[in-house]
């Protein structure tokens, strides 16, 4: 049996969080969240995070800051969330290596 992908969910707003990570936990993969940006940086420096997915309730500078330090070769796929007019944020964002950039409000089946 395949292990099962961990992904993690930073600054993904409440409202969207709870339901996110039931989508995800129901196709198979462990969800740790984290609320903060410094819980990001201790979940995230511990290394076994398959998948971030950077909520919009972090700002964009955040965001692709926590992208730099984590992600590349050898680190986890980011996908960050931003809000629709968010162009130039979502075209820096895949210039630095981020997987995908969804839009704000997000559909949970946007993720599998």
């Amino acid at each position: 049996m395949a292990a099962r992908s961990v992904i993690a969910l930073v600054s993904v707003a409440e409202v969207v969080a709870g339901d996110l990570a039931d989508h995800l936990e129901r196709r198979g993969h462990d969800v740790r969240a984290a609320r903060q940006p410094w819980e990001a940086e201790s979940l995230l420096s511990a290394k076994g995070i398959d998948v971030v997915v950077v909520g919009d309730s972090l700002s964009q500078a955040e965001g692709r800051d926590l992208l730099r330090r984590y992600g590349g070769e050898g680190g986890p796929d980011f996908i960050l969330i931003c809000r629709p007019t968010d162009l130039v944020d979502k075209v820096l964002a895949l210039e630095l290596g981020a997987a995908d950039v969804v839009e704000s409000p997000l559909n949970v089946r946007e993720l599998a």
